[in-house]
């Protein structure tokens, strides 16, 4: 219940982060403490300019606190703070009998906020303005004191001063009480981290040398006179164990670039049963592989020609982590994933009745390294406790967000959002090639095919002949830059990029140079992560990857031509 009041007026600890929370506490306890010296001003008839810049300063914080905490303009809210807290005590100073009265201590207090709050360059400059404006401050009453509002009696000074320093000693022990927590905190977090990596390490250690040992035990195997069956197992063996091996190399790469920020996303607009029917054929394989044929495998979404625009490559490596775990964590019943439209975003799930997951393990299992130990006499679970932290990083980049609901002995289900806008179908169901081109009419218009495959050239130009567009073929790249610069009439190019010679990033800089406005689309087999990234970088309007569906090919053209 605390944890959950905390989250509400605090924000929560992983979206708000842990610096934005203490300005939170801290812009909190300021309204607190303006409230509080508001009632002694009333109550000791202090004046009625003092009391009303107390009773102003709560609604002007309360304005800061909510343009920071919920419409999470964390830098605007402690600039905002920072400034107005400098304003409203230099106004207080001449109101309560400035060095005679409390506000030296709200000074010391905020002096201290400062510090706490800012970090780096700006911490320095307003280190060193809040010096200058005391100076100042003083300056003006020694010289103008006639101007400070003193107190009528020595009672008033005296309860006033005491009063204040009441406040603001609480505000103070406060304030150092929550640095010292999160100091702890962080302190805590580091060691866990260290002990973690340790831990992390040494079942790397253990990852590593199992499937080497295979490798190279096999290998050596495979150098004496064996039988035809035993070569076939032995190979069998040693492909399964480099896989294994790749793929725990492939995370660890994977975890260093989340870590060192540079893992990029690329959308596409995908099917989805097209995704969900290639994950079903590789973990149907896996299950056959791992001996639980008894378990049943389904996928759900809401309809088969539901389309997405998304990473479609990061999006199946998290749905494949996530099924491999429900896999390797079930034994017996049923593995389901799929997929529902909830409001402006696509919900997945992956749900098996496998062993679960404590309760007080459910938000761990997300951080790098961690890794439930399911002690059990038959059986040990093999991983490394970081394709959980992977999948969560990469759905946050993808504008998502993860968890799990479990249940020990009874199953888990993972669920992650991510965002969704309904994408057209580019093609008509059920339409021939020879009718859909024939929607399109482009005689006396011409188009350049950069292509060396003579397959993939007469697929092409099956495809476009029934528009009329005529068709001029280059087999290299340097040989479509002279085509493009001696025949002006060219309306478009379709550019491979894997060509003998010039390859089709620099024929398509090349033709950039001759013709500027020229649109150039990249048809490649290239469609790997960040390959459509790179031929944009080199100058192509658009981008195609192959096997190309004829529909989506002749909508694309349509956008440059008509």
């Amino acid at each position: 219940m605390l944890k959950k009041w905390t989250d509400q007026l605090l924000g929560d600890s992983v979206e708000t982060g842990l610096e934005n929370r203490f300005n939170h506490l801290i812009l909190l306890l300021v309204i607190i403490t303006l409230l509080v010296a508001s009632v002694i001003n009333l109550s000791l008839d202090l004046g009625f300019w003092l009391t009303l810049l107390t009773f102003l300063g709560v609604p002007v914080m309360l304005f800061i606190y909510w343009v920071s905490r919920f419409s999470k303009k964390y830098m605007a809210g402690k600039w905002l703070m920072t400034i107005t807290l400098f304003v409203l005590l230099d106004l207080l100073w001449y109101q309560n009998s400035a060095s005679a009265g409390p506000i030296l201590y709200v000074y010391i207090v905020f002096y201290s906020i400062l510090i706490l709050v800012w970090e780096g360059p700006i911490r320095n400059v307003f280190v060193g303005a809040f010096f200058v404006n005391l100076v100042a401050l003083a300056w003006v009453e020694y010289h103008y004191g006639e101007h400070v509002i003193r107190y009528t009696s020595d009672d008033q000074r005296v309860v006033d001063v005491y009063s204040a320093l009441a406040i603001y000693s609480v505000l103070a022990t406060f304030l150092v009480s929550a640095a010292r927590n999160i100091f702890i905190r962080e302190r805590e977090k580091a060691r866990r981290s260290d002990r973690l990596k340790s831990a992390f390490l040494a079942n790397m250690s253990h990852e590593i040398r199992t499937p080497m040992n295979s490798i190279l035990g096999f290998s050596q195997l495979l150098a004496e006179p064996v039988t035809e069956e035993e070569k076939n197992q032995y190979v069998r063996i040693i492909n399964d164990n480099s896989i294994y091996l790749l793929q725990l190399i492939e995370d660890i790469i994977d975890i260093s670039k989340i870590e060192a920020e540079q893992v990029e996303i690329f959308p596409v607009e995908f099917e989805l049963q097209e995704l969900f029917e290639e994950l079903k054929m590789i973990f149907l394989q896996l299950l056959i592989k791992n001996e639980k044929s008894n378990i049943t495998l389904e996928y759900k979404i809401p309809s088969p020609h539901l389309r997405m625009r998304a990473d479609k490559t990061r999006l199946k490596q998290v749905l494949s982590n996530l099924l491999t775990n429900a896999v390797k964590f079930t034994d017996n019943g049923r593995i389901e994933v799929g997929c529902h439209i909830r409001g402006e975003e696509l919900e997945f799930y992956t749900c098996d009745s496998g062993i679960g997951i404590p309760p007080q393990h459910q938000q761990e299992i997300f951080e790098r390294f961690f890794k439930v130990e399911d002690k059990r006499p038959d059986r040990i679970y093999r991983g490394t406790g970081i394709g959980l932290a992977i999948s969560r990083n990469l759905v946050e980049l993808m504008g998502g967000k993860i968890w799990v609901e479990s249940e020990p002995g009874k199953g888990s289900c993972f669920r992650f959002t991510l965002p969704y806008e309904p994408v057209e179908e580019p093609e008509t169901s059920g339409w021939s090639v020879a009718r859909m081109a024939g929607k399109y009419h482009w005689e006396g218009r011409f188009l350049l095919i950069a292509e060396d495959e003579e397959s993939n050239y007469l697929y092409l130009h099956e495809v476009l002949k029934k528009t009329g567009i005529s068709i001029l073929r280059a087999t290299r790249g340097q040989e479509a830059v002279d085509m493009v610069r001696d025949h002006p009439e060219i309306d478009l190019v379709l550019m491979d990029i894997k060509m003998a010679g010039m390859d089709g990033y620099e024929a398509t800089r090349r033709i950039r140079a001759l013709r500027k406005d020229l649109p150039v689309i990249a048809q490649t087999a290239y469609a790997m992560e960040g390959d459509e990234a790179r031929s944009r970088e080199a100058g192509c309007n658009d981008y195609l990857a192959k096997p190309i569906k004829p529909g989506v090919l002749l909508q694309k053209i349509a956008e440059y031509l008509e």
